[in-house]
């Protein structure tokens, strides 16, 4: 997927899904979670446009931005925007079905936060209400994740 992102901004320039799907990608790979800040930051510095999903290509950044923070020192600014986020994304699913993965991986992003900052029952939430939304690989790979985090930090047996 990197090699034909690349591709789509070398033919088509920095626009804002090919930018917004680059950072998504890094966002996945947990990797380099500055880099998919950075692309975030400039997503929201381009035109908005609206993205496949069934949302803008902004609104879209601005969630994921959220996640970015949990990981590079503003958590505290990450968890309250992700909130918001959250709770903008729960009335929107009722009309936009494919908006269903983006608040399942929102949910669970802020139940692992929950999970490894001593909130085992709101992680618990998260993690039950995301894994409800969507069932793709990634996201149970994250909800997982996420059990394991229980399991070990807080002896939370989640099934």
């Amino acid at each position: 997927a990197k090699v034909e992102l690349d591709t789509g901004v070398e033919l088509l320039g920095q626009t804002s899904i090919l930018l917004l799907e680059q950072g998504w990608l890094e966002l996945d790979e947990r990797r380099d979670m500055w880099a998919a800040k950075r692309l975030f930051k400039r997503v929201l510095a381009l035109p908005d446009a609206p993205h496949f999903a069934g949302d803008t290509c902004h609104c879209l950044a601005k969630a994921l931005l959220s996640i970015a923070m949990l990981s590079t020192g503003e958590a505290e600014d990450g968890i309250e925007q992700l909130t918001r986020a959250i709770e903008r994304f729960r009335g929107a699913v009722i009309y936009v079905d494919t908006l269903r993965p983006v608040l399942a991986r929102l949910l669970l992003e802020r139940a692992l936060y929950f999970s490894t900052h001593k909130e085992p029952t709101n992680a618990v939430v998260d993690l039950k209400i995301g894994l409800s939304l969507c069932s793709y690989g990634t996201l149970n790979r994250l909800g997982d994740k996420i059990k394991l985090e229980l399991l070990d930090r807080h002896s939370v047996r989640v099934y």
